[in-house]
């Protein structure tokens, strides 16, 4: 790899080639100087009689002269200026590598500012969505309610408590994943008007945060931004909807991965073997927590 030239570096060339410009100067006035005083010479010999015959001995030496002598000063010119223009040539490239490397430097800057706020923009319409979905989730939950003969009995969260005390009973009474399931589907069918976008949602929620391009710290941390939203009474009710058809097959695995019921009462299960029936994961602490 090639150490970029310094600013002294700059600056010692220049130095050095204004004085080889000069040297070439001198060498090609000194053979040019030689070369007019030898023919000036031979010329005007003696008498300067330009009638005399030429000496050709005379001619053959002011030849030799100025092969020798000027011819060697002429080409150390051409010497001089062609190591010169090497030398230029080389700091021509030097140069051109260093707009190189900082133009690449930049492109570099760039390419991950473009990065960083491709990233932020995503980031955003991620969490745009979340909350929309979220914020969805609370109107479901505030429109839930309980009428007998016309009245509003009870609403919201409410609705949750006195539904799930009402499967509590059946489920008490049975050990296994089938029973249940057949139990609840029951009961799910009854009540389907006000489950079933309930759970739709709440799945969609996790299910959107899974398949986001975030990072699985920052999956965890949304999910459970959505798991403190639900009461006690929803994470019992999520519970059984995941072991009936409703949920086994999508919705229980992402409870699963992202420890959903980490807070839920186990006291209040209809069964506390019923626990078995999730994977410990289901229930854990994260050092996210």
């Amino acid at each position: 790899m090639t150490t970029p030239i310094s600013h002294t570096d700059k600056s010692d060339f220049s130095k050095l080639e204004k004085v080889l410009v000069v040297l070439a100067i001198c060498f090609a006035a000194i053979g040019f100087v030689v070369f007019v005083s030898s023919f000036i010479i031979f010329k005007y010999n003696d008498t300067l009689d330009f009638s005399k015959k030429v000496n050709d001995e005379k001619f053959g030496n002011l030849g030799s002269l100025i092969g020798g002598t000027v011819g060697a000063l002429w080409s150390l010119v051409g010497v001089i200026l062609f190591y010169i223009t090497l030398r230029m040539q080389r700091k021509e490239l030097a140069f051109q590598r260093e707009e190189l490397e900082l133009t690449r430097g930049e492109l570099q800057g760039q390419k991950e500012q473009m990065i960083q706020q491709n990233a932020t923009l995503i980031q955003q319409r991620f969490e745009s969505t979340f909350f929309q979905l979220l914020t969805l989730h609370h109107q479901i939950v505030n429109t839930m309610d309980i009428r007998r003969q016309g009245t509003i009995t009870q609403q919201g969260r409410d609705v949750f408590k006195s539904r799930y005390s009402d499967i509590k009973r059946e489920i008490s009474r049975l050990s296994t994943q089938l029973e249940i399931e057949e139990t609840y589907l029951k009961f799910y069918k009854a009540y389907q008007t006000d489950f079933g976008h309930y759970f739709r949602n709440l799945y969609h929620i996790l299910k959107f945060i899974n398949k986001s391009n975030l990072t699985p710290k920052e999956k965890y941390k949304y999910s459970t931004l959505v798991r403190a939203q639900l009461s006690s009474d929803e994470l019992l009710m999520i519970f059984y909807n995941c072991l009936s058809k409703n949920g086994i097959e999508k919705f229980k695995p992402l409870i699963e991965d992202y420890h959903f019921f980490k807070n839920i009462p186990l006291e209040d299960l209809a069964r506390p073997e019923h626990k078995e029936l999730y994977s410990k994961e289901a229930f854990e602490n994260t050092n996210e927590d």
